[in-house]
């Protein structure tokens, strides 16, 4: 699907994640949405993130998360030269 079409469908979804203050009905929500093995890659990839942000090496995340280098290489571009959803989420409440 083109990025155009996924943010228009994606619109609802974001206003409704945003107005979801309570933690325990955001896990509901999610865990209701997701399946388990992609709530794991969602909690994996922002602990790469986390980790680049704080100058981790690859190596180093590696064995801290079993993540493959591909995973990690995927975040750190993303990190580094996509939409900045991942710089301004680590910025957030700083």
């Amino acid at each position: 699907m083109e990025e155009k079409k996924l943010k228009q469908k994606f619109s609802e979804l974001s206003s409704l994640l945003v107005e979801i203050s309570n933690k325990d009905d955001m896990f509901s929500f999610v865990r209701d949405l997701c399946t388990i093995a992609e709530m794991e890659e969602f909690i994996l990839r922002w602990e790469i993130a986390k980790a680049l942000h704080s100058w981790s090496s690859y190596v180093n995340i590696q064995d801290d998360t079993w993540a493959s280098s591909t995973t990690i290489a995927r975040v750190a571009k993303y990190l580094k030269w996509r939409n900045w959803g991942y710089s301004r989420a680590l910025t957030t409440g700083k």
